[in-house]
């Protein structure tokens, strides 16, 4: 990451905060600092504002369509930081791989992971 790629990070980081915060999704609002510590690890893995920002603003539109919490978006905002960390130059394979390779990680899978799978495989289509 290069300082252009950094350049306004903390801007950002809070717009995209206030943006989770304030985005009525249902069940509990979560505390400002829980935003912005998890939107700073996405940020380290991605190293980008604008990838940062575009995963966010998918994951919103995808917990809006799916009546999603605000801690469910964290939580794959998590697992987007995991992917972006360890994926190759191609990302749509590394990241198919990644998310194949979590589903298999469970002793048993059950409606809920494959849900959870589904969910995810649809995300950027």
């Amino acid at each position: 990451m290069d300082a252009h790629d950094l350049e306004g990070a903390g801007a950002a980081i809070h717009q995209l905060a206030m943006q989770c915060m304030n985005a009525g999704l249902p069940g509990e609002v979560l505390a400002y600092p829980f935003h912005v510590r998890t939107l700073k690890n996405l940020l380290a893995a991605t190293q980008s504002i604008g990838r940062t920002r575009v995963i966010l603003w998918v994951l919103m539109a995808h917990a809006k369509r799916l009546n999603h919490s605000e801690k469910w978006v964290c939580d794959e905002m998590d697992f987007e930081a995991y992917v972006a960390a360890a994926v190759s130059d191609d990302i749509p394979k590394s990241w198919q791989r990644f998310l194949l390779a979590d589903l298999e990680c469970h002793e048993q899978i059950d409606n809920g992971l494959l849900d959870q799978y589904n969910e995810r495989l649809t995300r950027f289509d």
